[in-house]
């Protein structure tokens, strides 16, 4: 596979190779099974796409929240133009190609933009639950609440038990989960011994319906801070009174970290595996984690026996400093390591995705390596997987043995992660 034809038939080859893809919720779960009304709600109700759309924007005021669509339409137009050349416009250009409207994205265009995928979609109807199942989505995160509507999930795939907002104590959006959780299981989380009861009853529920994996956002935290019955419960009595903006870092991180102990040992006990999302919210650099402190984390967490199978979802640039000494650490009792990694490139240039790729080739460690692991944004074509599926097919060209490297392909880009994510078990 060494010369310039064969690798490039090669790397075609590897870029239609099926991956598994995990979706991302609406905003408001009952619109996921509801035909699209307009390119609106195809674009603006993802909690992915909007944070990508917000890093792009210089301005991220030119998106307010509470505009109608068709205003949010008008103001992404405007800033289209700051996007040239991105992921971002790629694949939005894209989803129209996809509709059938030809007219170039620019904001004289909003209007005719605007009844042209109308009529597309009004012609076709597609809910977003159909569009994320024909780009290939086989794992959906739900929240307790969308778990409780028991959603018909389309057929051969998954629910993710998705806790985001677990573990950012200082935001509102803590209080909301755990009132969200107590709501689930009847009863009002008060206390830590509270939360461990709803948590319990949340995952019986949701392993009942197929989930394996509990997905947890690590992105409003930085460091470890050992946590101890009294100070924890002090925090958690702040957060939950609405003073979690009050929390100093290490009164979130010791909070943080005994929930995660709880967490952890009650996902052990029913047989799930943490996907923990440690990509930085606003840029691709800095760990919100530094290497050093997740591994203290995950010390903390093995200590207590609160250490399950888990996946640690990274931006490719993160890839790049202090990881090596966790690609093998944590065995289990057969000696396997519990960590495995994935690679949360949406919206990154083949050139980033590449960099995550030859970390794992380089240190001998694509067998740690999931792939894609971020929740998608409701895309009609996913150029970041195909990146992705590329960049891989590049270092993979590198060995001399072609069945093994197509097997190396396969593993990465499916195999690992449908064992992963339990679907396999289906």
């Amino acid at each position: 596979m060494h010369s310039k034809n064969a690798n490039v038939a090669w790397i075609d080859q590897i870029t239609v190779m099926p991956q598994v893809v995990r979706a991302a919720p609406l905003s408001d779960e009952a619109q996921m099974t509801r035909p699209l009304a307009n390119i609106g709600e195809l674009w603006f109700f993802t909690p992915v796409m909007a944070r990508m759309l917000q890093n792009g924007a210089q301005n991220t005021g030119e998106m307010p929240e509470s505009a109608a669509d068709f205003e949010r339409l008008s103001a992404l137009l405007e800033a289209l133009p700051r996007l040239g050349g991105t992921p971002i416009r790629e694949s939005l250009c894209a989803d129209l190609a996809a509709l059938g409207c030809r007219l170039a994205p620019v904001p004289e265009n909003a209007a005719a933009i605007w009844h042209a995928t109308a009529a597309a979609l009004a012609e076709r109807p597609c809910s977003p639950m159909e569009v994320l199942s024909r780009m290939g989505a086989r794992a959906f995160d739900v929240t307790p609440q969308g778990l409780a509507e028991d959603p018909a999930l389309p057929q051969d795939s998954v629910p993710i038990l998705s806790l985001l907002s677990l573990l950012s104590a200082h935001t509102p959006d803590f209080r909301k989960t755990l009132v969200a959780l107590g709501a689930c299981c009847g009863r009002e989380i008060v206390t830590l011994s509270d939360l461990e009861a709803a948590l319990e009853a949340v995952l019986v529920t949701a392993k009942a319906r197929g989930a394996r994996v509990i997905a947890l956002s690590l992105c409003d935290t930085a460091l470890f801070v050992r946590p101890d019955p009294y100070h924890a419960a002090e925090a958690l009595k702040t957060a939950l009174g609405g003073r979690g903006a009050r929390l100093q870092a290490g009164e979130a991180a010791l909070l943080h970290a005994q929930i995660l102990r709880i967490l952890g040992r009650l996902a052990i006990a029913h047989g799930y595996r943490f996907l923990w999302e440690l990509s930085p919210k606003n840029d691709t650099i800095s760990l919100p984690f530094s290497p050093i402190e997740l591994q203290k984390l995950l010390t903390y967490l093995d200590e207590w026996q609160a250490l399950p199978p888990t996946c640690l979802s990274l931006a490719p640039a993160q890839y790049d400093g202090g990881l090596s000494p966790l690609l093998g650490a944590f065995p289990d009792a057969a000696g396997t390591s519990r960590l495995c990694f994935g690679v949360a490139g949406q919206g990154a240039t083949r050139e980033d995705l590449g960099r995550a790729v030859r970390f794992f080739a380089r240190n001998g460690a694509t067998a740690r390596c999931i792939g894609l692991t971020d929740a998608r944004a409701l895309c009609l074509q996913d150029l970041t997987a195909k990146r992705f599926a590329a960049a891989l097919g590049e270092e993979l060209a590198l060995f001399d043995d072609a069945a093994f490297a197509e097997a190396e392909a396969r593993a990465v880009l499916f195999d690992r992660a449908a064992r992963f994510y339990g679907l396999a078990e289906h």
